[in-house]
């Protein structure tokens, strides 16, 4: 359709009168003089005033589409599926996450395509992390249904927070005497903006929400973390997982949950998770002797009443399982009587402390000056690689004049007698699972000569003896860490050694003490794309496991989408979505928006100026062409 902005222009066609006037004026016969004969001149002059008469015409019509083009050019020709001055037009956001049901979704849709008319376009928006649009704004519905039904449910988490200022921006590229804005969603507490965005929008007058939500209240049933627990190492034999189980449903439900690596079962397990509460699983996986990167996905199904677990896309959890080198951990100084029997441990030599500043785990046993001079600089080094350093204290000036570097001071007074300990940070990394299970025995630990610590700001206690003294303590150096005991794990300092938990520990310690970059990566389906190693890039959207050289990545739908939470709990957020209404039905349109409008591409004014011009100077070729004549 061709719609023009200043259709008064056209007047201006009359001026065609002027030249087609002048031009049967011209033609007009005179009156005839006799001459005697002139045979031969009247048959030579025949041929040249044919000719001459042909491009009279051809002047009088180039003359005539010259002052139509500039008539059509003043008018501003718009082309668009629909009049200029339209009575509404409605920009739809649809909620595509994966908690949409389809059914009701295509109902409200149905809905909205009736509303259609020459004059009432809509433009359409696919809405997850980022926007789709189905194309400008048109009132052809075949083309609106064909682009919804090509529409495929996202596990990106929909946020309409910059969906709306967007839209707002789209309105305002065609006058409308009403603009629209309608959101397409099942209700779930989305991750609005608590910023009132009535001061925002510009365009729009109204702003309403159609519900697309489950036609009952129902719950649901989602598997929303999965956690590995320790690190998969070559000496792994088991590795646990942390499967969380959330339960939206008002009464306790009993979920089965199967686990599988790299397609093949790896089994299952049971557990019963209470009403609108979440529980925590451990399952114990069995890798096997093959060292390599695995995918892992764990699912829930359940038996129950009608809605008890309303989205299928949350009952599956992708999560990797890469393979880890063992720490590399070096022992400097005395050779003490249990690290090496506890730890695959590197004892430091001249010849490989380079490769001591790398280490995972770098233990001063009480090194002798001569045998290693610079053991300072030597732990900040390797601290400042990621590494973790563990200093045991004893009298020597060596160890004192190291603690003293790094900001610890050491009491000349030992504490008397005897010493147990009498706090426990069981929330440590270290210090979790099986140590904390067994948390009494550490209070029954001996301790036969114990310094009286002063800790550094900054610094963490993590085991302490009685008031308050420190025992064990963590501080972070660089991008590393350092942990300072009060003894050494020998006989004749401490009876630890003795005690079931001191294998786990220092077990624990190796497996803390690896390169954060080298755990597992767990993503989320976000829409963005992420450059991934090899310099391969990875769309998060489609949730599954993914390989790239020789490890593994998951992709898993968002949390916050498993909360089945109905229509009710956004609508005390759409009083303050609406802009003020500027105008109802029936108030007119400012030219200014008009103009705005037709000076976009869609406007073919230029071409038609360019025409005229072109006729102008074709007739004034010809018009030469024929006086010369």
């Amino acid at each position: 359709m061709i719609s023009l902005v200043a259709p008064l222009y056209l007047l201006g066609m009359l001026l065609i009168a002027i030249p087609v006037i002048l031009h049967l004026l011209r033609n007009r016969p005179e009156h005839a003089e006799r001459f005697p004969s002139l045979f031969f001149l009247r048959k030579s002059l025949a041929g040249r005033e044919r000719r001459n008469s042909l491009r009279r015409i051809l002047v009088l019509v180039f003359r005539c589409l010259a002052f139509v083009c500039l008539a059509l050019a003043f008018a501003y020709p718009v082309l668009s599926d629909f009049p200029l001055k339209v009575r509404r037009a409605t920009v739809v956001l649809l909620d595509s996450s994966f908690s949409m049901p389809e059914r009701e979704r295509t109902k409200v849709l149905e809905e909205l395509l009736d509303e259609i008319s020459p004059e009432h376009p809509m433009l359409f928006a696919s809405v997850t992390s980022r926007l789709r649009w189905s194309g400008e704004f048109t009132v052809d519905r075949g083309a609106l249904e064909r682009w919804c039904a090509g529409l495929e449910k996202s596990a990106e988490s929909s946020s309409f927070r910059s969906a709306l200022l967007v839209a707002d921006s789209r309105l305002g590229s065609i006058p409308a005497r009403e603009r629209r804005i309608v959101l397409v969603t099942d209700g779930q507490r989305v991750p609005w903006n608590t910023v009132d965005l009535s001061r925002k929008l510009r365009n729009a007058s109204v702003v309403e929400l159609r519900k697309a939500a489950y036609p009952s209240a129902g719950g649901n049933l989602a598997l929303s973390r999965v956690v590995l627990r320790e690190p998969y190492t070559s000496a792994s034999e088991t590795v646990n997982a942390a499967v969380t189980v959330r339960n939206f449903n008002p009464v306790p439900k009993t979920v089965h949950l199967s686990f599988r690596l790299d397609g093949a079962e790896a089994g299952e397990t049971e557990c019963s998770v209470p009403a609108g509460g979440s529980v925590e699983t451990v399952f114990p996986l069995v890798p096997g002797k093959e060292f390599r990167a695995r995918g892992g996905e764990v699912r829930l199904t359940v038996s129950g009443g009608q809605n008890v677990n309303l989205f299928a896309e949350d009952d599956v959890r992708y999560f990797p399982l890469n393979p880890e080198p063992l720490p590399r951990i070096f022992l400097a100084g005395r050779r003490s009587e249990f690290i090496p029997e506890v730890l695959p441990v590197h004892l430091l030599q001249p010849e490989n402390r380079k490769n001591a500043e790398t280490a995972d785990l770098l233990i001063f046993d009480s090194p002798a000056p001569e045998e290693l001079p610079d053991r300072a600089g030597l732990a900040e080094r390797q601290m400042k690689n990621g590494g973790c350093s563990v200093i045991f204290w004893d009298r020597s000036p060596g160890c004192v004049a190291m603690l003293e570097h790094f900001g610890f001071r050491v009491r000349r007074k030992i504490l008397p007698g005897i010493q147990r300990l009498e706090m426990i940070q069981f929330d440590h990394p270290v210090l979790k699972d099986y140590l904390k299970i067994n948390s009494g025995a550490w209070f029954e630990i001996l301790f036969f000569e114990v310094p009286h610590l002063s800790a550094p700001p900054g610094t963490r206690v993590l085991a302490s003896f009685g008031r308050g003294i420190p025992a064990i303590l963590e501080k972070r150096v660089g991008a590393g860490k350092l942990f300072v005991f009060a003894a050494r794990p020998e006989r004749s300092w401490t009876n630890w050694q003795t005690f079931p938990n001191f294998l786990p520990f220092w077990r624990e310690l190796a497996l803390y003490s690896l390169r954060p970059e080298l755990l597992p990566h767990s993503l989320i389906a976000d829409g963005s794309v992420r450059t991934m190693p090899g310099g391969e890039s990875l769309t998060l959207q489609t949730p599954g496991n993914y390989r790239f050289g020789n490890r593994c990545y998951s992709v898993n739908v968002p949390e916050q989408e498993s909360d089945p939470a109905q229509f009710e709990k956004m609508s005390s957020v759409v009083p303050s979505l609406a802009a003020p209404v500027r105008g109802a039905d029936g108030t007119d349109v400012s030219k200014d928006e008009i103009l705005k409008y037709a000076a976009s591409e869609r406007s073919f004014w230029r071409w038609l100026l360019a025409g005229a011009l072109v006729f102008f100077l074709l007739e004034f070729t010809l018009a030469n062409r024929t006086v010369r004549g």
